[in-house]
């Protein structure tokens, strides 16, 4: 065998073996760039949903009128809760010398629902 032939189809080998090389390098970079492309676009995608979201509710907001009537009338059981729940504690402090203050607020809070709708019958006339 030539070793100048061999040294040529040694040389052949090797420019192929490289062309495939390139060509999945290039093919690799090309699926790199398209995966950054597409989290680039899925990034924007959300960035202007999260502001069309805060837009629609910032317009909301400042389109939708309070009704002065209704703060009025919350304002007013509110009020009227902590005064009914004041006096439900004292009684029960009453009845209970020994009550925690734990016990207090487990037996009697703002947010019960006899509370809130007697604080509700209360303001029901207010405005």
């Amino acid at each position: 065998m030539d070793p100048a032939h061999s040294d040529d189809a040694q040389r052949t080998l090797e420019q192929h073996a490289l062309r495939n090389v390139r060509s999945l390098a290039e093919r690799l970079g090309y699926a790199d760039a398209m995966d950054r492309k597409h989290d680039k676009a899925v990034i924007i995608g959300i960035g202007v949903a999260v502001a069309a979201v805060v837009i629609f509710l910032g317009a909301r907001m400042i389109l939708t009128k309070e009704d002065p009537k209704q703060l009025e009338r919350h304002r007013c059981q509110v009020e009227k809760s902590v005064q009914l729940v004041d006096r439900k504690r004292a009684r029960l402090m009453q009845a209970n010398p020994g009550i925690t203050p734990q016990e207090l607020v487990t037996r009697a809070t703002v947010t019960d629902a006899d509370v809130k709708d007697e604080a509700a019958r209360l303001c029901a006339g207010v405005v």
